[in-house]
């Protein structure tokens, strides 16, 4: 309410000077009013000041609502892309996510600046100016005005659809450029390994050329846009000037009312050009956000429905009842599979790669849906609880480790607000808890010899530890967390012999008084020793499970699988 206050005052002094210039002339050019000339000219002074001061106070109202705009806009837009289905994220660059939604960000904030700032004011000063023409100096003035902005108005919106194509081009290899030297810096070790900076240097100059290209032909064509703009509107000053003064000759009109017809129109020749250039934002903004707009009109795949219950955890037990997945038409992976695990079980997977190891861990924490069938947790469908009640049990130790450029404290604590009441008491408890566990999988030593130890900055990449070392991190994060489920992926692949036996061993003692239920997905079967029993996963959907004996008497699949990796 307030900025339409300021912009009838704005408007109100805006238009209220070029009146006091009017009077002005006209009291000079009269030996009798002369000398209260002066009075009017201050006036002028005191409305161009005033309208300055009101055109700042709008401003500044309306820019606290576009940021209050935006914030919500990037939290909305942050939220939807947290809860995209995983399938989403697997399919598209993370990069390519942050780039559009920068882009998009700077369009709406352009977008909200013209509207708010611009557009609006210009509709006003136009709407007043036709007024003031068209009842104070008759319909040739008002019809050259009219010409003039509707001429100008034609072509900048028509010359501007034909830049679209030209700009639309622009941002793609724009987009395309930033993508490639990220991506080369992302993977700064594979460039390297393969001596390949040459490569990826040729290939961004090729982008910048194309880029150069496509940003020459968007400065000429504005540069040419902005030419013909001028010439519309010089053309419709002089007409008008042509106008004024026959009617000075004929006596319509007062030279100060020629003056305050010229003042009009240069006072509406800025918001005109404005206009020009509020057209070619909302065109490029247009192009920023389409992919934006692609996002978040995607409805996840994976997300609670309308009635999701909460889960109530009871001693771990998973059931997959008859379930079938594909990933493609040609490629799937389970077929009326079935599986039941005891809360506490220790269950290895085993199988050749791209057999559906990792598919079943998605499957069982519901980042993907199965075609058919169900998956239950002490008896209760996943489908129908809220995801954040049921995966709060689960610990989840990935093949990749993923760690934020954070200390190793914030990255071992991450994400227990969420589940606890984090008390200044229940901090220090935790933090205690951290180190006792970190003592127990043998990494404390290593953390105290760190400059700052666990307020050490770990990086992306954690590459202050070595594989094995990330992995029980991975292992301190889930204990922490209080999972009672917990999914290692390949936690020894990374590992020699030795360091996989100091592995197991580690997590025999560790796990084993914690009473979780363990899945754990290798190529290495010394693993299978632990397990109460074993999942084989063939090809063509076929799978077996129950205990090693039980699986070697059966002398299928996982028997010559066996045999073939005692061989080696």
């Amino acid at each position: 309410m307030q900025a339409y206050f300021n912009l009838i005052m704005n408007k109100t002094f805006f238009f209220g000077g070029p009146f006091c210039i009017k009077y002005g002339i006209n009291m000079v050019s009269n030996p009798a009013t002369l000398m209260y000339s002066p009075i009017f000219f201050i006036g002028y002074g005191v409305c161009y000041s005033a309208y300055v001061y009101f055109e700042g106070l709008r401003n500044r109202n309306l820019s606290e609502i576009n940021i209050l705009a935006l914030r919500e806009m990037s939290l909305q837009t942050y939220e939807h892309l947290l809860y995209l289905d995983a399938e989403f994220h697997l399919s598209t660059s993370s990069r390519s996510n942050i780039y559009s939604l920068y882009k998009a960000q700077k369009g709406i904030e352009s977008n909200l600046r013209s509207l708010n700032q611009y557009f609006m004011p210009l509709l006003a000063d136009i709407s007043l100016t036709t007024t003031i023409l068209c009842f104070n100096f008759g319909w040739p003035f008002f019809t050259s005005f009219l010409a003039t902005f509707v001429a100008y108005s034609a072509f900048t919106i028509r010359y501007s659809n034909y830049r679209r194509k030209i700009i639309s081009q622009r941002k793609k290899q724009e987009k395309l450029a930033d993508f490639t030297i990220s991506q080369a810096l992302d993977n700064l070790f594979t460039v390297k390994y393969f001596s390949a900076e040459k490569y990826e240097l040729k290939r961004y100059n090729n982008l910048l050329e194309k880029l150069q290209q496509s940003s020459i032909d968007t400065f000429r064509t504005l540069a040419t846009l902005n030419a013909i703009q001028r010439l519309i509107l010089s053309i419709g000053l002089t007409v008008n000037l042509v106008l004024g003064v026959s009617g000075v000759q004929a006596g319509i009109i007062t030279p100060g009312d020629l003056i305050l017809i010229q003042s009009l129109m240069l006072q509406l020749i800025q918001p005109l050009f404005l206009l020009g250039t509020m057209h070619r934002e909302w065109v490029e903004s247009a192009i920023d956000m389409k992919d934006l707009l692609q996002i978040m009109t995607r409805v996840p795949k994976i997300q609670d429905l309308p009635d999701a219950k909460d889960f109530m955890y009871k001693t771990g037990s998973i059931n997959i009842q008859d379930i079938s997945f594909e990933h493609t038409e040609n490629k799937q992976l389970f077929k009326n599979f079935n599986l039941q695990i005891k809360g506490g079980e220790w269950i290895v997977i085993v199988g050749e790669s791209g057999i559906g190891k990792s598919t079943l861990f998605n499957l069982i924490f519901r980042l993907l849906d199965p075609s058919q069938g169900n998956i239950s947790i002490d008896d209760q469908n996943i489908k129908t609880l809220k995801l954040e009640s049921f995966r709060k049990y689960f610990g989840i130790v990935a093949q990749q480790s993923y760690f934020f450029n954070d200390s190793i404290k914030n990255n071992l604590l991450y994400g227990l607000d969420l589940i606890y009441d984090l008390t200044p008491e229940m901090i220090k408890q935790k933090e205690e808890e951290m180190k006792r566990l970190c003592a127990q999988l043998k990494l404390s030593k290593l953390i105290e010899s760190l400059p700052n130890q666990y307020d050490t900055q770990m990086g992306d990449q954690a590459n202050k530890f070595s594989g094995g070392e990330k992995q029980r991190l991975q292992i301190v994060r889930c204990l922490l967390r209080g999972a009672k489920i917990l999914l290692l992926d390949e936690p020894t692949s990374a590992l020699d012999q030795n360091n996989e036996q100091f592995f197991i061993e580690t997590l025999e003692q560790v796990l084993k008084i914690q009473d979780l239920t363990v899945l754990i997905i290798t190529h290495r079967l010394h693993l299978t020793k632990v397990a109460d029993k074993i999942l084989y996963l063939g090809k063509n959907c076929q799978y077996e499970y129950g205990t090693h004996d039980e699986l070697i008497k059966n002398h299928q699949s996982y028997n010559k699988y066996w045999e073939e990796y005692q061989k080696q």
